[in-house]
């Protein structure tokens, strides 16, 4: 059993984009195979690709930056919630536990995108998104970040962005989209994600890992 859990999208040439946005690319500017003396590579890729985090500028004209999300939604103890069940969009029916929530600040939903609609091998518009009412009901729990295992948390026909925009104002919660949840199981862990310190970006490619609660423990942590 992995100590850790790395729930990150590799990013390469053949990760799954949202459409429109430019190709993956990456080349060399100092190539060792052609003589020079190191490798240095040119990489090119939107922000908002594979595993990344959103920040408010991502809707909002004076939305503050992907440097400025609290970091107390990138980091601390997480739920893995079976939300498989849900067929298009996670409500707030879908999460009236966490009303009964105590030890954990971070949800992590885990769907039929990852059981079902292979969002890793294409896009697929009707993956499962989190409803505007689900949205509001998970800041009324006071939570501090939301992840879901898809490459948006909006209904992708809703040009209103709602959910995004209520979960991204004031910025009051990090929002983690296009985690691997294939292989995990639902339940109690701690998270880390780490999205790339980019001022002033609207989003930023992130590492999102898991950590299983015994592990934590035996480092004098709680979880």
């Amino acid at each position: 059993m992995d100590r850790f859990i790395d729930i990150s999208a590799t990013i390469n040439s053949h990760l799954v984009l949202w459409p429109g946005h430019p190709a993956i690319e990456s080349r060399r500017m100092r190539d060792m195979d052609k003589g020079d003396d190191c490798n240095v590579s040119i990489c090119s890729f939107c922000a908002h690709v594979g595993t990344h985090v959103d920040s408010p500028k991502h809707f909002f004209l004076d939305g503050e930056g992907v440097e400025s999300i609290p970091t107390d939604g990138l980091i601390g103890r997480a739920f893995v919630a079976d939300l498989t069940h849900v067929e298009k969009g996670i409500s707030k029916d879908d999460l009236l536990f966490l009303r009964k929530r105590k030890d954990f600040d971070i949800l992590l939903m885990k769907t039929r995108n990852s059981t079902q609609k292979r969002t890793w091998d294409q896009f697929d518009p009707t993956y499962i998104y989190l409803e505007p009412d689900g949205a509001e009901f998970i800041l009324e729990c006071g939570m501090k970040g939301i992840v879901i295992d898809c490459l948006g948390i909006n209904e992708f026909e809703d040009a209103r962005q709602s959910t995004h925009k209520i979960l991204l104002r004031e910025n009051r919660i990090a929002v983690i989209e296009g985690v691997d949840l294939r292989y995990v199981e639902p339940g109690s862990y701690f998270f880390i994600c780490l999205p790339i310190k980019l001022e002033g970006s609207d989003g930023a490619p992130a590492r999102a890992i898991l950590i299983r609660p015994e592990e934590f423990r035996a480092w004098g942590g709680i979880a």
